[in-house]
């Protein structure tokens, strides 16, 4: 078995409570087992304390692989403004014939802004 990582870096869009906000994942084959799942956030407000998360093989999230899976939102340990969510998987996802699946982030309050995403994973 091979490890792998994919950070998809400098997104900085404005995500919500009402709609998904989806990232596309490029991974190197068509069955991953996705590990972790890391959410950095910025500009978060007070009353957002969860994201949710899909994972799917379409850009749309109808073709769903992990249902909506929440996690709390944590303050970093020095900078109060950068907060964090993970999710520990283990789950085996098999990616669209391009090897990419979708993550669809959104909050369970109010609003912030997505930094970035970061999944490690086995092939």
């Amino acid at each position: 078995m091979a490890f792998g990582r994919k950070l998809v870096d400098n997104i900085n869009q404005a995500i919500d409570s009402t709609s998904y906000f989806t990232v596309a994942v490029d991974v190197e084959a068509y069955l991953v087992e996705v590990n972790l799942v890391s959410i950095k956030m910025s500009n978060v407000h007070a009353s957002a304390t969860k994201t949710k998360v899909i994972i799917s093989r379409d850009q749309e999230g109808d073709d769903v692989l992990i249902t909506e899976t929440e996690s709390n939102i944590k303050v970093g340990k020095t900078t109060s403004t950068t907060k964090c969510s993970s999710y520990r998987f283990n789950a085996i996802v098999p990616a669209t014939d391009n090897d990419t699946f979708y993550i669809h982030v959104k909050l369970n309050n109010n609003t912030a802004t997505l930094d970035r995403v970061f999944v490690s994973y086995e092939v």
